[in-house]
């Protein structure tokens, strides 16, 4: 806007204002034309309005065909997204992924990586749940949260043995895949048992 109205005296708050109130320099010429400037009037003295109209005319057929871009802002939990931590970010980012409609199949590789225990379970888990009869979910894993409290249709376990993928599979209801679950994403029955002792007494 400064570069095509070059010249005008507007200033940079006075910029503001028209960027706020209008979304394109197609609305500009339509305020101009159609409304004889109702809402340019209220932002320009007599001098600037009549600058920017002299601009406007001259450069009418250029103003018309520019696209301005869109303006994306993401929200997480009300507040603007770049004033979140990276976690609380990813966090965001990735609830943003799985709640997409026209999505068939989502892909996600370990978004624990960037993510606490609590955000997955109060918040992924339970989208996960929510959107799961309408999108089918892959996660690559090694949070237990995920399988288990996401109530898992098919878990794959992998292991590299002897040059090998190694790959077996079962379901959550499973007492084999049970036994996995835990082994791998639980560090083994001793220490889950001895977590849950320790949870125990925390109480």
């Amino acid at each position: 806007m400064k570069e095509k109205f070059k010249g005008t005296g507007i200033s940079d708050a006075k910029y503001q204002s028209l960027c706020d109130e209008f979304p394109d320099f197609v609305a500009i010429v339509e305020d101009l034309f159609i409304s004889s400037g109702s809402k340019l009037h209220t932002f320009l003295s007599d001098g600037e309005f009549a600058k920017l109209s002299d601009k406007i005319k001259e450069n009418y057929d250029e103003l018309v065909g520019i696209d301005c871009p869109n303006l994306v802002r993401i929200l997480y939990h009300g507040k603007l997204l770049e004033k979140h931590s990276i976690g609380q970010r990813a966090s965001a980012l990735l609830l943003f992924i799985l709640t997409q409609q026209d999505n068939d199949v989502i892909i996600i590789d370990q978004p624990e990586d960037d993510l606490d225990n609590q955000v997955i379970y109060k918040e992924v888990i339970h989208t996960i749940k929510e959107k799961k009869p309408f999108i089918q979910f892959i996660f690559a894993t090694h949070n237990a949260n995920i399988p288990v409290l996401g109530d898992a249709e098919k878990i794959i376990m992998t292991s590299y043995q002897d040059d090998k993928i190694a790959i077996d599979e079962g379901n959550i209801d499973c007492p084999s895949t049970h036994k996995e679950v835990v082994d791998i994403m639980e560090g083994g029955k001793e220490a889950f048992e001895k977590r849950r002792l320790i949870y125990t007494a925390w109480k």
